[in-house]
């Protein structure tokens, strides 16, 4: 499912020295700060909502640095530089079960 990929500038910016990206923090704190979460929404939202298919958003996401993948917490958001999961569906105000149900005939 990952693929290497251009990171598009509307994400956080790459540190050129560690190679990280700025969401490798995730890794550590384990959790969102709140304007973290509301950029993430605005941000992702309208993909989630513009896409017909999921190809078309995953092809949606990837533009912006980022890919779905299953975890033991349902699916997940992660960052495309580092695989870092950022945070589920859920946290976004995305339900995978409503996805799942929107995408199956397509």
């Amino acid at each position: 499912m990952y693929q290497e990929m251009t990171i598009a500038s509307a994400t956080p910016v790459v540190d050129d020295e560690s190679q990280q990206s700025a969401w490798a923090s995730a890794r550590i704190a384990r959790r969102m700060d709140t304007e973290t979460r509301v950029w993430l929404r605005a941000s992702l939202l309208p993909e989630f909502d513009a896409s017909n298919s999921l190809n078309g958003l995953k092809r949606r996401l990837a533009q912006k640095g980022f890919y779905l993948a299953k975890s033991n917490a349902g699916i997940v958001l992660r960052d495309c530089h580092s695989r870092v999961e950022i945070c589920t569906l859920e946290a976004l105000g995305v339900s995978a079960y409503a996805l799942e149900r929107r995408f199956a005939d397509a």
